[in-house]
């Protein structure tokens, strides 16, 4: 599979969203410039309970973050609530959902934990969930990365090809770290 046909999954996969010089919606979060990354400007999506998204880019892999409450009045902070186990069950299904569709030939998880993101003395945790996928002529794997945050859900969806998943995981590491730091 081509690199731009990774691309070009991702954008699909994503809600219709536009270009917005209005505040961003939810709670101020500086996501950082990450070295070696390309990052987009925000996505402000037209329901108002989808938020916006940001995208990072780099040869061979690509990572979504997204700040949305679902029209919630409260998601209470960390990945512990019932909001936060819900919505990822939800997230899960959309990942799982792309066998479906076809976009994924095959899709295994791999791994499913609790992980801290940040480098900071008491950093933020999120539920964490990992796939193998097989595309059209590659491997590759797709992780998704939630907690509650403020009143809102901060998504990250990281997707990578197998053939370099060592330097792309320490790469993806100092972005999700970096994103971790952004929550204070």
């Amino acid at each position: 599979m081509s690199r731009p046909l990774l691309t070009l999954v991702v954008v699909l996969l994503l809600p219709a969203a536009a270009h917005s010089a209005d505040p961003m919606p939810g709670p101020a979060i500086t996501l950082p410039d990450v070295e070696g990354f390309t990052r987009d400007q925000p996505l402000v999506y037209k329901e108002k309970g989808l938020g916006y998204s940001v995208g990072y880019k780099r040869e061979g892999m690509t990572v979504t973050v997204y700040v949305y409450n679902q029209n919630r009045p409260r998601i209470a902070a960390g990945p512990e609530s019932d909001a936060v186990k819900a919505e990822m069950l939800d997230s899960i299904s959309g990942v799982e959902g792309n066998k479906t569709t076809g976009t994924y030939k095959t899709i295994s998880p791999t791994a499913e934990k609790v992980v801290s993101l940040g480098t900071g003395e008491k950093p933020p945790q999120f539920r964490w969930k990992q796939y193998e996928v097989a595309l059209k002529d590659d491997r590759a794997f797709t992780e998704l990365y939630l907690t509650g945050y403020k009143d809102h859900f901060v998504k990250m969806r990281v997707t990578y090809f197998a053939e370099n998943a060592a330097a792309s995981r320490k790469a993806i590491q100092l972005l999700l770290d970096a994103v971790g730091d952004a929550l204070e």
